[in-house]
């Protein structure tokens, strides 16, 4: 089972607690994906386009709880969710070493050390059931995400030119990294 043990950190005064999504996380993290998508145009989906089905995202927590090499995991402060980290992997033997990442924060958290939280428990808990690789993607624009990667041994692996439409005739470039975990 893809479960961490819950730690509790201080910023700015405030218990933040990272743990593992439970069932009952699943509004809480429908609400989140949505506002994270009409705070920046670094995540893939518009709001319209998040999947506002509390059973789906239950399903997908549930999932996520009973595999092996996947994991989601979601900062709390003041009993509400302001980030999380997802780890998926794909049953086939050729890449099943391989982990794709995706984070969010709430904006109002940024700088806070919420993200770096996150990923230095994904990056002990990935060693420690035998992942070799992360992979991710990230828009170009989004360097405060690409410093903080890079921090934690990411590199960039290539670029995706204009595939990622903000509006307004307007494309940006995606970033793909990756990090080999030793």
């Amino acid at each position: 089972m893809a479960t961490i043990i819950s730690k509790y950190y201080k910023i700015n005064e405030k218990k933040v607690e990272i743990r593992n999504a439970i069932i009952s996380d699943a509004y809480q993290m429908v609400e989140l994906v949505r506002k994270l998508a009409s705070e920046t145009k670094f995540m893939m989906r518009e709001p319209d386009e998040v999947n506002t089905e509390i059973e789906d995202q239950e399903k997908r927590i549930e999932t996520l709880l009973k595999s092996d090499k996947g994991l989601l995991l979601v900062s709390v402060v003041d009993d509400q969710i302001v980030g999380f980290l997802v780890i998926s992997t794909r049953d086939l033997r050729r890449v099943k070493h391989s982990g794709n990442l995706v984070i969010g924060v709430e904006k109002k958290y940024w700088g806070t050390g919420i993200a770096k939280y996150l990923m230095e428990e994904m990056l002990n808990w990935s060693k420690s059931i035998g992942l070799r690789r992360l992979e991710l993607d990230v828009v170009e624009e989004n360097t405060r995400g690409i410093e903080l990667y890079k921090k934690y041994g990411f590199k960039v692996e290539g670029k995706k030119i204009e595939d990622h439409y903000v509006g307004n005739g307007q494309y940006l470039n995606t970033i793909m990294m990756g990090n080999i975990i030793n």
